[in-house]
């Protein structure tokens, strides 16, 4: 009734403004005019002189001051309506329904049945059905509806692993919804169903859903799902497939409204890529390099997978304010437990070899690649890619330099040590070295398919 009254006052009004700019028109009157004569000389003058001016003069239009007046009229009746107080039986109504969920609410403080829960959940989703876009425009109402709303998702909703799903549902559906109910959306509760959960928070991501999106994000807490549900492998992996899939859909160049999901999806890539290290290594280079040949990521999903294998620094002292506010969304290793992974050798060994047989196959699998190199196609990501390699060419001159041999020098007394090299080493280092870089710069025959 409310929404009604304020429709049909801001349709009258309209209306209103709509005829004032007519009350008054200029419309066109002849005046006669006398002009007297004092004469000149000493002679008398023989009278006035009559003459006609044509000019307009505004008139007022009684056609439209009468409608104003009408709808002046009826604006100051409707407002009067309006601040009467409301039908006395819904005043009751809202006094039962609040004294019901109290003792509800005391019953299942006392002894938590289930048949008592059921109706606390049953009352939750009846009150909800009551919400609208007209009931959200009513103050009165929507803060009424609201705290009925809150009262019960504390008690019986939140934390209850059976309507984690149905909460979520309900917010898919119906958008307007998100911020009065999704406090009560509560994934960690039910570990079980929280891969499957946030597969559908994930496959609901659109440009236009962005902000409800995020809200939902926020409620899971990866991290302690991750240390206390202790899931397995295989549900790790799904996890980080639906993470990487979202960060696809957010694209290399996310909009403005897909930016702060883009930053949770990020931050739940690294805890995946940090949890039993290495266990999901393999998996987030694989989906890093394919969807980056092309062109499907944001290079800043480069940038936290290389600070968490630490070939960028966590200092934030020199990023710009873009990354500055990527970087705090996501949680940049900039405390003690954000400390960097390092690769072992034969980790460092394996990334190498398989980097290059991937880039290998890459540049043999299109006709241009051949032609042109790989450069074109991964423009986006070339300073990422530079640092990557500058970070595992590093390591794998320490790590042979480190493996080999010290032999003292100077004769029988030692007087000081240095490194020797073995020629083999160097060979199998520099081997190494031309097969990582040799899709990217060696000319290929495409005539005849060598």
């Amino acid at each position: 009734v409310a929404v009604a009254r304020e429709a049909q006052q801001v349709a009258m009004e309209q209306e209103l403004l709509e005829g004032l700019p007519l009350l008054f028109k200029n419309r066109p009157e002849q005046v006669n005019m006398a002009l007297e004569c004092k004469g000149k000389g000493g002679q008398p003058c023989q009278g006035a002189a009559n003459i006609t001016v044509t000019c307009e003069r505004v008139q007022r239009q009684e056609a439209v001051h009468n409608q104003i007046t009408s709808l002046r009229r009826d604006i100051k009746m409707l407002q009067t309506d309006a601040m009467a107080p409301p039908p006395q039986s819904l005043a009751q109504a809202a006094v039962h329904t609040e004294n019901f969920i109290t003792a509800l609410v005391n019953i299942y403080t006392v002894q938590q049945s289930p048949a008592v829960l059921q109706v606390g959940v049953s009352a939750f989703y009846q009150v909800v059905s009551f919400v609208s876009e007209d009931t959200l425009r009513h103050p009165p109402t929507r803060q009424y509806l609201s705290s009925c709303v809150e009262i019960l998702g504390q008690v019986f909703i939140q934390g209850n692993a059976k309507e984690c799903g149905r909460v979520l549902k309900t917010i898919l559906e119906q958008r307007l919804l998100c911020p009065l109910i999704s406090p009560f959306f509560t994934p960690n509760a039910a570990p079980d169903q929280f891969v499957f959960l946030y597969q559908d928070v994930v496959t609901s991501l659109h440009l236009d859903t962005a902000d409800v999106i995020f809200m939902l994000l926020t409620k899971f807490d990866l991290s302690h799902w991750l240390n206390e549900a202790h899931p397995v492998f295989s549900e790790r992996t799904r996890l980080l497939e639906l993470v990487h899939g979202a960060l696809c859909v957010c694209g290399r160049d996310p909009e403005p409204e897909l930016l702060m999901p883009l930053h949770l999806f990020a931050k739940h890539w690294t805890l995946l890529l940090r949890h039993h290290f290495p266990d999901h290594y393999s998996d987030c280079l694989r989906l890093l390099m394919t969807s980056s040949a092309d062109q499907l990521l944001s290079p800043e999903c480069w940038k936290v997978t290389l600070r968490v294998l630490g070939c960028l620094p966590p200092s934030r002292s020199t990023k710009s304010k873009p990354e500055q506010s990527f970087s705090s969304a996501v949680g940049a290793p900039a405390s003690p437990h954000r400390s960097p992974i390092s690769l072992s050798p034969q980790q460092m060994e394996e990334t190498v070899n398989w980097l290059s047989d991937y880039f290998l196959r890459s540049r043999l699998s299109k006709a241009d690649l051949r032609s042109f190199g790989l450069y074109s196609a991964w423009v986006p990501y070339m300073s990422e890619v530079v640092t990557f390699w500058e970070h595992l060419i590093g390591c794998l001159i320490n790590t042979q330099v480190s493996s080999c041999t010290r032999e003292p020098v100077g004769g029988s007394k030692v007087i000081k040590e240095k490194y020797v090299i073995p020629p083999t080493a160097l060979q199998d280092l520099h081997s190494r070295l031309v097969k990582l870089f040799k899709p990217w710069i060696f000319p290929l025959d495409t005539t005849d398919g060598g």
